[in-house]
């Protein structure tokens, strides 16, 4: 699905009727990816739920359907309203005790057998179409402040470093075929658009490219 799409999907079960009073309404730009992630950490009152697409479109759109169909909390199953008022329960408080069942849950999950490699394998099913260069990356325009930059590195400490047996690269090895392909990479002179590469890959002029459409969004 590409980035700007977005979908409208309803989460029910046998006792629901409408997706306008009954059920779960949300919104996401990955679907297959969202509902794994309902099945897996489901608080609805019941755990045998189906889920459909009610509408595709642009993500404004999206937002205002789903608003509309959620104009207030505590309609179905929805705790927060619908559209940009209630993603992330923005203006629900979360208690210490809700952020730490939360924290246990998802350590226990990812405790599971291969619980991590079907919860990357939906991540990658969910950014498989997005174009996440230039001004499409969520990081774009963007800088860490000094403070910011420290707590990232004190983090890193506390958790023992990235070096030796903490990084997660440490004991793997790179396939011949995917050396080469880094090898290729890098060797190529041209983009894919056309213009001439610099030395270690980067291309300027998309780079000069992807700044200018960013800015001109901007405006």
């Amino acid at each position: 699905m590409p980035r700007s799409s977005a979908v409208i999907y309803w989460l029910y079960d046998e006792r629901c009727v409408c997706p306008w009073r009954h059920g779960y309404v949300g919104m996401t730009v990955s679907w297959p990816h969202r509902l794994f992630r309902h099945r897996s950490e489901s608080e609805f009152p019941t755990k045998h739920f189906q889920g459909q697409i009610l509408f595709q479109g642009t993500i404004k759109q999206c937002l205002k359907l789903e608003q509309q169909m959620r104009p207030s909390a505590g309609i179905g199953w929805n705790k927060a309203p619908g559209g940009l008022a209630g993603h992330a329960l923005k203006g629900i408080p979360k208690t210490p005790e809700q952020r730490e069942r939360m924290r246990a849950a998802a350590l226990a999950r990812y405790q599971r057998p291969g619980e991590k490699e079907r919860t990357s394998k939906a991540v990658l099913i969910g950014i498989k179409d997005r174009d996440q260069s230039g001004h499409n990356n969520p990081m774009f325009g963007k800088s860490m402040s000094e403070e910011t930059k420290q707590k990232v590195r004190d983090k890193i400490a506390e958790r023992g470093g990235i070096t030796g047996k903490n990084n997660p690269n440490f004991g793997k090895r790179w396939s011949e075929a995917a050396k080469q392909a880094m090898r290729e990479k890098l060797q190529t002179t041209v983009c894919k658009r056309g213009h001439q590469k610099e030395p270690g890959g980067k291309c300027r002029a998309c780079m000069r490219l992807a700044e200018q459409a960013y800015r001109e969004r901007k405006r």
